[in-house]
């Protein structure tokens, strides 16, 4: 880890918290290293004023990448379009789906409440990560109007994003991508369309034993 990483790794008291957060690093090192073709030892890190990190060097500029962890998975995007977001959430913890009044829109509460009691709580996630993995892609944090940022969810069609004027952005320009990771995460990956093609969203799995594997 580098110092700003060693920094920030310290800062956890509790020891899961920081097996998570070294975990989550290792995996982003790992694929930037394969990516730039460059030894994972040299890559080096900036962080902006709202927090987001990204890589030294301007010709690292278009290669972006982003981590997500909570309680049993860790996970990282890497993307070569300027920019990338990502979010993973435990499925399984109890939630009451009123909470989500401080981030979701009167429009997406009143469809979550229309719908079977076993299916708002995949909703609320579904949600949920959406809306973070848009914020961390455009890098505002808290400074974006989350309830602005609207996602519909038209019978037999893919998500439909709608942003607000206060948003000041294209929800058109968007990708969006979401996935059940068994048994209990739920995952979402927001990232810009640059071509007429919104290009391929892979993903891979690893366990933490493919992770100590690898070489250095």
């Amino acid at each position: 880890m580098c110092s700003d990483e060693l920094v920030r790794y310290r800062r956890f008291l509790r020891p899961a918290d920081r097996h998570r957060f070294l975990v989550a690093h290792t995996l982003k090192r790992i694929w930037l290293s394969k990516f730039l073709q460059t030894p994972a030892d040299r890559l080096r890190f900036e962080i902006d004023q709202f927090g987001k990190p990204s890589l030294l060097g301007d010709h690292h500029r278009r290669l972006a990448f982003n981590l997500s962890h909570t309680t049993g998975l860790v996970a990282c995007a890497i993307a070569d379009a300027g920019t990338v977001g990502i979010d993973v959430e435990d499925c399984s913890r109890a939630i009451n789906i009123e909470i989500g009044k401080t981030v979701y829109s009167e429009s997406e509460m009143n469809a979550m409440r229309a719908l079977e009691e076993c299916e708002q709580r995949n909703r609320f996630f579904q949600l949920w990560t959406y809306k973070e993995a848009y914020s961390k892609a455009r890098g505002l944090g808290f400074q974006l109007p989350m309830k602005q940022c609207e996602f519909h969810f038209p019978p037999e069609q893919s998500v439909q994003p709608k942003f607000g004027a206060d948003v000041h952005d294209d929800p058109s320009r968007w990708r969006f991508v979401s996935r059940l990771i068994e048994p209990n995460h739920r995952c979402a990956v927001a990232v810009p369309i640059e071509r007429e093609s919104p290009g391929r969203v892979d993903f891979y799995e690893f366990s933490e034993r493919d992770l100590r594997a690898e070489p250095e």
